[in-house]
């Protein structure tokens, strides 16, 4: 926990988040304080009135470090509004932030909180920054039960088994394009003529003589028992035998109600881009 007060920072900068390496600033300006209590709530601010003496604060720290980090303000109502709290009150809530944070979160999410003077009225705002995870997925812990939550818009819902397995993948470093593709006969192996598809866009891409090494370092080819064998990724830019599909749509005006026509794309992806543009 740090204490600071808005003397502390000279203001360099108009964006609210003078960021660090995870994406947010270290310390707030009074300014930049002002400015997100002008913006308001969203995919990674929350505000609060008050510490709720319950644990659901929780769920919305345990979105952020699912998601891409957040940051939750304590002293300051719904509408925006600076409310603050008494210096006492403010350490009680950050003791009891970093105490239920250690206790009901696991695997244990990354934080730091930060006690903010603002003007010379004696109230304080708490700074609650949570720094996107590196172990997804990030569960809200209650003795037997185990509950993931993700932040959609400016609210936390909890996640749903598809995007559970999604963030399994993420803390992991990988990726649905990244794995083999498996056919009902096991790995399937590079097609001379898929190949090939994928080497002309290469080349007006300007790459000079592409070969399947390049593939093999994109990632889209893998080798299996010394075995070559395509990816997931191979095989939605040339086959797309899972069918995967493109939807396009012509509105009238920018308001997006009125279809002016519409149209769904087949094939592989590098053939549904290339109809997406004609369309």
């Amino acid at each position: 926990m740090r204490f600071i007060t808005s003397q502390d920072i000279t203001v360099t900068e108009h964006d609210p988040f003078m960021k660090h390496g995870n994406g947010f600033e270290s310390m707030l300006s009074e300014s930049g304080f002002n400015s997100l209590l002008s913006v308001g709530e969203g995919f990674n601010v929350e505000f609060k009135q008050v510490l709720p003496n319950e644990r659901k604060y929780l769920k919305t720290l345990v979105a952020f470090s699912n998601c891409l980090g957040g940051r939750m303000i304590i002293g300051v109502s719904d509408s925006g509004v600076f409310i603050g709290l008494d210096y006492d009150e403010a350490e009680s809530v950050c003791e009891k932030v970093s105490s239920d944070i250690a206790s009901f979160t696991d695997p244990q999410i990354m934080f730091d909180t930060n006690i903010m003077s603002l003007g010379d009225d004696g109230r304080y705002a708490v700074i609650v920054d949570v720094f996107e995870g590196r172990a997804k997925p990030y569960y809200l812990v209650e003795g037997s039960r185990r509950d993931c939550y993700i932040r959609q818009g400016r609210n936390t819902y909890p996640a749903c088994e598809a995007i559970i397995r999604d963030l399994v993948l993420e803390g992991r470093n990988c990726s649905y394009d990244s794995f083999n593709y498996v056919g009902g006969t096991g790995p399937i192996s590079p097609d001379e003529g898929d190949v090939e598809r994928l080497m002309e866009p290469l080349r007006r891409s300007g790459m000079v003589d592409p070969s399947i090494s390049d593939l093999i370092n994109m990632g889209l080819i893998t080798s299996i028992d010394g075995k070559m064998c395509i990816t997931r990724g191979f095989d939605i830019l040339t086959r797309n035998r899972d069918r995967h599909k493109l939807d396009c749509a012509l509105f009238k005006g920018t308001d997006k109600i009125d279809v002016l026509d519409s149209k769904i794309s087949e094939g592989g992806l590098l053939e549904q881009i290339d109809f997406c543009m004609r369309f």
